[in-house]
């Protein structure tokens, strides 16, 4: 008996895109509140918060992750960020932001340096 052939999923979009996604969705009143965000897509209500809490982070952060291409988007993930989320300011959720930059700098992307 063959085996079956894996289906490829389509890569998520960045949790900042979804976030902002989300927030629109709320704000036209296409749902109603973020339980019913994540009924719709399959998620816990916490993975939806984690994914609106994002929209806590500067819009220069924001801005930046946005026009990143997919690949260096993929570093920057939500776990990543998360932690940044957390700080209490703006200026402290740059600087960590600008620490997270520098490592990623010296990480190789594909097996080639940057």
């Amino acid at each position: 008996m063959p085996k079956p052939q894996k289906i490829k999923h389509p890569k998520p979009p960045h949790a900042i895109l979804l976030a902002q996604r989300f927030q629109q969705l709320l704000r036209s009143d296409t749902v109603n509140n973020q339980a019913e965000l994540a009924r719709i897509h399959g998620m816990t209500r916490a993975r939806v918060t984690q994914i609106m809490n994002q929209l806590k982070l500067p819009w220069k952060i924001r801005a930046e992750l946005v026009q990143m291409p997919p690949d260096e988007q993929e570093y920057f993930s939500e776990r990543k960020l998360r932690e940044i989320v957390k700080l209490q300011y703006a200026s402290q959720q740059m600087e960590a932001f600008e620490k997270l930059k520098s490592k990623h700098n010296g990480w190789q992307i594909e097996g080639k340096e940057r």
